[in-house]
């Protein structure tokens, strides 16, 4: 994950110095919608027994002011397949059962951006909503879900988003999201995390970004 950082910045360096279409004759932008991929950086227990994972995110973005904005989030950290099989088995009684954890995510919060260029903005927000943990599992023969009521948390992100064309944008990001779990034996997080609660998850992305002018 130190590695794809690094990458990360050099990335953003790099394409900092490459000319595009200037932006000042343009109206203000009052709407952005996007879309982005990531990779997702997890400690603890949650690392131990799923390593990293990634994410895939919808968002909208409505400007309120010069500098600010309401962003809304929709989006989804897939965590992949139980390391230790064991744990799965035990949770469900089956032997030789599968299963794989994903969190979904809703959110909304304020955002603020700040004008670096014609072609260059940078950003920051803040926004609270939702967790659901949910977990797949699949015997060979049948897969079945098993989720529980969501969690509270929130996020916190930083990045630049690039101008490439009038309407057109590249967006990169990074986002710590947190959401508060319970420590009974019967919150399915606690339980397949080896005892973990109140998760931190470190997202770095990269997305397409359209204006609605």
């Amino acid at each position: 994950m130190t590695r794809f950082l690094l990458s990360f910045f050099v990335v953003a360096v790099l394409l900092a110095g490459i000319p595009t279409p200037s932006q000042s004759q343009l109206p203000p932008v009052r709407e952005r919608l996007g879309g982005s991929l990531g990779g997702v950086s997890t400690s603890g227990g949650l690392n131990s027994e799923y390593g990293n994972g990634w994410s895939a995110t919808l968002y909208f973005t409505e400007r309120i002011a010069s500098s600010w904005c309401i962003g809304v989030s929709i989006g989804a950290i897939y965590m992949g397949d139980l390391w230790d099989p064991t744990a799965a088995e035990e949770y469900t009684g089956i032997e030789n059962v599968a299963s794989e954890m994903r969190v979904l995510i809703l959110s909304v919060g304020p955002q603020y951006t700040l004008g670096l260029s014609d072609s260059w903005l940078a950003w920051t927000s803040l926004e609270a909503g939702v967790y659901s943990v949910s977990l797949l599992f699949d015997t060979g023969v049948q897969a079945f879900n098993s989720s529980q009521p969501a969690h509270f948390g929130g996020n916190f992100g930083l990045g630049l988003l690039w101008s490439i064309t009038s309407s057109w944008n590249i967006d990169l990001g990074a986002t710590l999201h947190h959401f508060r779990t319970s420590e009974k034996t019967n919150d399915i997080f606690h339980f397949f995390t080896g005892g973990d609660a109140d998760p931190f998850l470190l997202e770095f992305s990269a997305g397409i970004v359209i204006d609605l002018r």
